[in-house]
């Protein structure tokens, strides 16, 4: 079995909707509360773990289910790691988006499954409305194993956000984080 390391996996529907801005505030904050953090990618990048060690001061661990097997990946994961540790994981891509662009293996969502991590889904909000909820509920009836926890609207006005986030709560069933 396992141990579990509390944390989150930062996805999105595709690049550029601001995973790694998301993921350094998220560390930061945490640092702030005194919170011990672990930082992890998915996938071989080393340009996003070394805004993660800025934020942090040490290294960022690459994962990587293409790579390595699942269980390999898990014991990267757990390793030196504790329980009284929050990991926090940056996604690749889209979500769903693995090798290929078409694979499972190495998506941010097989990573999420592999180190049973729940996910936030940062979804760039910029020049939506209601249509946000379209694209929301359709990563929703896509997750089957219902790892999609939260929602974080990224580029949208404080005012905007106080309209929507009810909308999606109520509609959606889902909790909008920020």
């Amino acid at each position: 079995m396992m141990t579990k390391i509390p944390g989150i996996l930062l996805a999105a529907p595709s690049s550029g909707s601001g995973k790694t801005i998301a993921a350094c505030g998220l560390m930061a904050a945490f640092r702030q509360m005194g919170k011990n953090i672990r930082a992890c990618k998915c996938g071989p990048d080393y340009i996003d773990p070394m805004f993660h060690e800025q934020v942090l001061k040490i290294p960022s661990k690459n994962l990587d289910t293409f790579f390595t097997n699942e269980e390999q990946t898990k014991r990267r994961f757990l390793s030196g790691r504790t329980e009284s540790e929050i990991a926090v994981l940056e996604g690749v891509m889209g979500l769903y988006d693995g090798l290929g662009g078409v694979r499972k293996e190495g998506s941010s969502y097989h990573l999420a499954e592999v180190t049973d991590t729940p996910v936030i889904l940062v979804v760039d909000a910029k020049g939506m409305g209601k249509s946000i909820l379209a694209l929301i509920a359709g990563f929703l009836s896509y997750d089957e194993k219902k790892l999609i926890k939260g929602v974080l609207l990224n580029r949208m006005s404080k005012s905007y956000y106080q309209i929507l986030k009810p909308l999606i709560e109520q509609e959606l069933k889902i909790r909008v984080v920020g």
